[in-house]
């Protein structure tokens, strides 16, 4: 994987802030109800153990409340420089990892697969280093969803990459089957991700009552044949 490359319109980088297009309370919120929950959960049960973070970057803040054995590799100076940790960062590739074969007893990896030119290879490497008995938790982005989709196209932010590849839902599952044994698949967001954007103009939107039975009714929708168009998925993963 190389350096991020910004997506450029008429010749000019973007240069918008991630986030700024939403409610941040709000948003903070929603993600805390669905999929960051769920990230809680399987690290408070593997709480203390050696975590590997493949594409660390915002996400080691929450790691690091339950282990302090942490490892975490990012291909980008920029990023690692961001994380508050004194000890444990490698500048290196997700699909090559510097790591030793069955040295870490769990891994995390958020929204890091779709930026890579050859994820399987990185599910292969992540295979590698993980114990036999450990876990992984992967959360992704789906290519389907509407919202997630016109965001991407009309709004890019600074996080964004050109050559970023979100995922359909239906050939990821057929890519982690392959390399894992799927233990859990949580889909979250089909259209309650566009209320904290909304919220920014409507202020009768800011209500967080309102947005958690906005939540309720999105997580029902998940449960359905309309889970493909999912905006974040969430895997729990083990060795074969």
């Amino acid at each position: 994987m190389t350096e991020k490359v910004p997506y450029v319109i008429r010749g000019r980088s973007l240069k918008r802030k991630w986030g700024e297009q939403w409610d941040t309370q709000l948003m903070t919120y929603l993600e805390n109800l669905g999929p960051i929950f769920i990230l809680k959960d399987k690290l408070a049960r593997n709480r203390g153990k050696r975590c590997l973070i493949v594409g660390a970057a915002s996400e080691t803040n929450l790691v690091s409340k339950f282990t302090h054995d942490i490892i975490g590799i990012n291909i980008s100076r920029k990023e690692l420089k961001k994380i508050n940790l004194k000890t444990g960062l490698i500048l290196g590739d997700a699909q090559n990892l510097p790591i030793r074969k069955s040295s870490v007893d769990f891994i995390v990896c958020k929204s890091t697969l779709h930026h890579l030119n050859n994820p399987d290879a990185a599910l292969l490497e992540m295979n590698r280093v993980l114990r036999k008995e450990g876990y992984i938790v992967l959360y992704e982005p789906g290519l389907l969803n509407p919202i997630a989709f016109v965001g991407r196209e009309l709004f890019p932010t600074n996080i964004h990459e050109s050559s970023e590849k979100p995922f359909n839902p239906i050939s990821l599952r057929k890519l982690l089957s392959k390399r894992f044994q799927v233990i859990m698949e949580k889909n979250f967001f089909v259209f309650v991700h566009v209320v904290p954007i909304l919220a920014k103009k409507l202020s009768f939107l800011r209500s967080k009552r309102l947005l958690s039975a906005f939540s309720n009714l999105d997580n029902l929708l998940c449960k359905t044949f309309l889970k493909n168009l999912c905006w974040i998925m969430v895997f729990e993963l083990k060795n074969k």
